[in-house]
């Protein structure tokens, strides 16, 4: 049997396995959780092959378009890992405001759009709490800080103060105070005032 059956049956037998067998380690997620196989599916791998045909490749998944549907020729299909990763992640259940939401609908709730809200909380990696704000988010290892009270980016201070960021940042490594830095008050100097020298003459 090439390999490319052999993806074939063993994918109709793990989805078989995870959606009609109780005592399967994945039924809790799969056929515990709704998800189910066609009846046309459940009985015979011939009628399977017949509709999805072959995988395209050895490393293609059996997949859903949508996840939260079941298995059955409308909505199944010969995906890669990656692609049903994706889809898992959009359809992430979050706990928001006492109740559980996907993301989209946890996006339309908070008034962000759900792509953003998606690629903050799973390629960004950030916490739901962080995730969740309407606001422009710190950038990951953004420079803070803190004066008269107001904690921001530095680059925010820079435009606000009208200083150049990588001046801004050389005063603040050379010791300055963060209102000296952004030119708020006056530098104290810590070496005494020069002697004013004569002026030059000249003879002729």
């Amino acid at each position: 049997m090439g390999s490319i059956l052999k993806r074939a049956l063993s994918a109709w037998r793990v989805m078989r396995r995870r959606c009609l067998e109780t005592n399967h380690k994945d039924f809790p997620r799969y056929g515990g959780a709704g998800i189910t196989v066609c009846p046309q599916w459940a009985t015979s791998f011939d009628q399977f092959l017949r509709d999805m045909g072959m995988p395209p490749s050895p490393t293609h998944w059996l997949g859903r378009r949508n996840v939260a549907g079941g298995y059955d020729p409308s909505n199944a299909e010969w995906t890669t890992r990656e692609l049903q990763v994706r889809r898992r992640a959009f359809c992430r259940r979050l706990p928001l405001n006492g109740s559980t939401m996907t993301i989209a609908e946890a996006a339309r709730a908070i008034g962000l759009t759900d792509t953003k809200l998606r690629r903050r909380l799973v390629k960004e990696a950030r916490p739901l709490r962080e995730a969740a704000s309407p606001w422009p988010l710190v950038k990951r290892n953004e420079v803070l800080l803190t004066c008269q009270g107001l904690t921001l980016p530095l680059r925010q201070w820079a435009t606000l103060a009208q200083v150049p960021r990588r001046r801004l940042w050389r005063r603040l490594r050379a010791g300055w105070s963060a209102e000296e830095a952004l030119e708020i008050a006056p530098r104290q100097s810590n070496t005494a005032p020069r002697r004013a020298r004569a002026p030059v003459t000249t003879t002729h």
